[in-house]
């Protein structure tokens, strides 16, 4: 990853889900100092004023972790945060 933050394209080539929006950096489970922390803050900040004044239902941010397994099989999907080299950052509708 070159930058803090970017949109990454999927790598076996289908479509990204709708609820993917931005990659980011991971520094001891949260997101990297500067602008990787700050995306994800104002991604933050955006969703609670849409949940707060009733805009399209609520919705939440979750984060994905992403990077090395280390061989272990567990993590086949995604990996703890404080294990993730990066993550993926999506937004979801909350039921």
């Amino acid at each position: 990853m070159k930058n803090p933050v970017e949109v990454r394209p999927s790598r076996n080539g289908h479509p990204r889900t709708s609820a993917y929006r931005f990659t980011v950096k991971m520094e001891n489970g949260k997101p990297a100092p500067g602008e990787a922390d700050m995306a994800v803050t104002v991604l933050r900040d955006i969703i609670a004023k849409q949940n707060r004044y009733g805009w399209d239902g609520k919705h939440y941010v979750k984060l994905q972790g992403r990077g090395h397994r280390h061989g272990v099989s567990q993590y086949a999907q995604s990996l703890p945060l404080p294990l993730a080299e990066y993550a993926d950052v999506y937004v979801y509708v909350r039921r």
